[in-house]
């Protein structure tokens, strides 16, 4: 048998935890000595033992007596308690988009722009089979598969950070004449990047722009301002028209 002290020092917990654990009737020690000091058997620490692993699970303390007092109830509290687990996972899921929005946002502008960051941040919490089902109605086959090639907030976060970095390039650069050198590596860059999403299919990535310039559309990718498509535009067309005098 072990003494509270001894016992809490087995376990790794404090005396004031077993003290709750017993004004709940959770864990309540095997004995007490003539004294009234309580006294903990090797019993008592398997129970210690599973209320710390349901604890680490999210389980209350309420909810861990009902499981460990009744064998029948084990299966319908995993059950909920895995559907809550679920649930905080998407929670923190949509918060983890909504502050790489906001990163990026920032990293792009120099500031941020509340306004489209609301929009944007009210579509995300669409379920993903809703939106699904809203998109197949909007758009083509075609215009499905391009989207789904485009980084996303909750997908690859290296892909997605290059892209960001090239539209904060873009950004910075816009005032430049398109045709100048500093313009065309910028061009360069983006218009191989956007390449590798469709796999070097040219044609794809010219519909994507054009899905970009849409105004119906701009809100499922990061919403481009008129003076960035016109820059991407000129700078593009007189890179590809270069590429094309040098075959």
């Amino acid at each position: 048998m072990y003494s509270i002290g001894e016992f809490a020092r087995k376990a790794r917990v404090t005396v004031r935890s077993l003290h709750h654990y017993e004004e709940i009737g959770l864990l309540l020690p095997s004995a007490t000595t003539e004294g009234g000091h309580r006294l903990y058997s090797d019993q008592d620490f398997i129970r210690l033992q599973q209320i710390v692993l349901l604890k680490s699970l999210g389980f209350s303390l309420q909810a861990i007596r009902q499981i460990l007092d009744r064998e029948d109830s084990w299966e319908d509290s995993l059950r909920t308690q895995l559907k809550i687990v679920k649930e905080e996972q998407e929670r923190l899921k949509l918060m983890e988009n909504g502050l790489k929005a906001l990163l990026f946002s920032y990293q792009i502008e120099g500031k941020i722009k509340w306004e489209t960051l609301f929009q944007m941040f009210e579509y995300s919490k669409t379920a993903p089979s809703e939106r699904e089902k809203v998109l197949s109605r909007q758009l083509s086959g075609e215009e499905m598969e391009i989207l789904s090639k485009v980084p996303k907030l909750d997908q690859d976060e290296l892909a997605l950070q290059k892209w960001v970095s090239l539209l904060k390039e873009v950004k910075y650069h816009q005032q430049l004449d398109p045709g100048c050198e500093q313009a065309q590596q910028i061009a360069k860059k983006l218009y191989r990047e956007t390449l590798a999403w469709f796999d070097g299919d040219a044609e794809m990535v010219e519909k994507f722009w054009e899905m970009i310039k849409n105004p119906d559309e701009h809100l499922r990718f990061y919403p481009f301002d008129e003076q960035m498509i016109e820059f991407i535009d000129q700078a593009t067309e007189i890179y590809l028209r270069g590429e094309h005098e040098r075959v």
